[in-house]
């Protein structure tokens, strides 16, 4: 039987079927909440899409006005030594300040920002506060023109933690949109740095300025012509909030990705329209021939003939990267007075570690644990090892290491003993027995070792990836650097990494 329908009853229910359900079984209730659903959502996805088509549009002004300026500033400057044009961006050699067209981009409210800066086609713009209209090459051919020099990025596998190089200061202005509904516009200029909260503090990120490690240049295997890193990198980033390695400008402090991802968002104090037009001005920091960068080389040495046991057996001195001392005295204290005096005079130390050769490992243990309490954004920055020389973290191993069952990896174990000035060195290779279900059984395979060569050509023959390319050496505390280093020197020309364990505590049984 034909369902009766009282006038104005919804069409979309003729397609009952009698029993309260539709052809397609979905009950009557269900399918109208379905249906208002819809018709409610539909202003909601059409407003999406019309604020979509505006951010378009405003993009595409914001590229038009660039292009614009590019032009204007080509006739206006042309034949002009100390102006730089390029698309997007102009450069005064002698104000020292380079200007540069971009837009907001359409950043969701809770989005991680990885990027301060990117260039228009970089396509990270959902995780970035800005677009510029310039190419990260251009940037650095600015930051160039104007009198800065580049310094060095980032690479973990080199020991290179730290972003090395002077400092810009990049500030945005834009038209800010009021917070009422067809309220007046207020021009704002702010250090970029303010635009992003940090999850740890609350507050935004203190303007401590950029650093311009400058990314690098590489030779196209396809081509052979010279190609800018951050130009067809990944990335593609000019300024970033991580210690990206190929990015033009980078925070200066050690910030790797998976260490801050999601802790910077947008601060809300300050709004934009979707892709509306800023402009950022990038200056050096210092304008006088003041330079951020101080490069020294502290030195520790045992007193007198003998091996130094402890640091009260070390003398100590600072010297700039050119030779020259330039700390008073040889103690300890001295030598940090002379980093604390650097710092206060607005410069960054970054820190050489030269480690003698009658050292005994526990005194170099000791003082590399005092070195990384002082290692900091406000402190020193220890700079990859020099030639021959260990990495100072090398003394301060990751405790888990000590435990094979509980470590990811398997690296290889040297194992040391001393006894009158001889030493046995026996190398042990760890081999996992996997099966489903079970923790892998563990087994030994070891060889003694004759001397540095023969060590080197073993792992070399029986090279393992898996094995991180890392050695983890257990040796005697009164050994002297010297023996350590000679034993470990052909290795080290291909596993830079190593970690060096000393004799529990016998009063405590904690690693030292």
């Amino acid at each position: 039987m034909r369902d009766k329908m009282s006038p104005g009853q919804d069409s979309v229910l003729r397609v009952g079927n009698g029993r309260g359900e539709s052809r397609e079984g979905v009950p009557r209730p269900l399918l109208c909440s379905v249906i208002m659903a819809a018709l409610i959502g539909a202003p909601f996805a059409m407003a999406q899409q019309n604020n979509v088509e505006e951010g378009q549009a405003a993009l595409k002004k914001a590229r038009a006005a660039a292009q614009t300026a590019y032009k204007a500033n080509l006739a206006r400057y042309k034949g002009s030594e100390d102006i730089l044009v390029r698309p997007g961006l102009l450069a005064d050699r002698k104000s020292r300040r380079i200007t540069v067209w971009g837009a907001a981009t359409a950043l969701s409210k809770d989005a991680p920002i990885e990027f301060f800066l990117i260039p228009d086609n970089s396509g990270k713009g959902y995780e970035a506060l800005a677009i510029a209209f310039a190419r990260p090459s251009h940037i650095d051919e600015a930051l160039r023109f104007i009198g800065m020099s580049p310094g060095r990025g980032v690479d973990f596998a080199l020991l290179r933690f730290w972003p090395k190089g002077e400092r810009a200061i990049v500030t945005v202005e834009w038209d800010e949109p009021s917070a009422r509904e067809g309220g007046k516009t207020k021009r704002r200029q702010v250090r970029i740095e303010q635009l992003v909260l940090d999850g740890r503090t609350g507050k935004a990120l203190p303007g401590t300025g950029l650093v311009y490690t400058g990314s690098y240049w590489r030779e196209d295997p396809g081509t052979g012509k010279k190609i800018f890193a951050a130009d067809v990198s990944d990335s593609k980033s000019i300024a970033s909030t991580y210690n990206e390695p190929l990015t033009v400008l980078d925070m200066p402090y050690r910030a790797r990705q998976g260490e801050v991802y999601e802790l910077f968002k947008a601060n809300p104090a300050y709004r934009f329209r979707r892709h509306q037009p800023v402009i950022l001005t990038i200056e050096p920091e210092y304008k006088g021939g003041k330079r951020r960068v101080r490069d020294l080389v502290l030195t520790a040495r045992a007193k007198g003939k003998g091996p130094a046991r402890s640091l009260k057996d070390v003398a100590f001195s600072v010297a700039d990267s050119d030779g020259a001392g330039i700390s008073k005295g040889d103690s300890l204290a001295s030598a940090l007075a002379e980093f604390t005096r650097v710092l206060k005079s607005g410069q960054d130390p970054f820190v050489s570690v030269r480690f003698g050769p009658r050292l005994s490992l526990q005194a170099i243990r000791q003082l590399c644990t005092l070195l990384a309490a002082v290692q900091s954004v406000k402190g020193i920055r220890i700079e990859p090892p020099l030639q021959g020389q260990l990495f100072f973290e090398a003394f301060l191993p990751p405790k888990i290491l000590r435990d094979r069952k509980r470590r990811v990896f398997q690296p290889w174990e040297l194992h040391l003993t001393e006894d009158s000035g001889k030493i046995d060195a026996t190398l042990i290779e760890i081999q996992e027995d996997w099966k489903q279900g079970a923790a892998p059984k563990l087994s030994e395979k070891r060889y003694s070792i004759r001397n540095s060569d023969h060590l080197a050509a073993l792992i070399d023959k029986k090279d393992d990836r898996r094995r991180g390319r890392a050695i983890v050496v257990y040796a005697p505390r009164e050994m002297t650097y010297a023996a350590l280093v000679s034993l470990l020197r052909r290795a080290l020309d291909k596993r830079p990494t190593v970690y060096i364990f000393l004799p529990l505590a016998p009063k405590t049984k904690k690693a030292e």
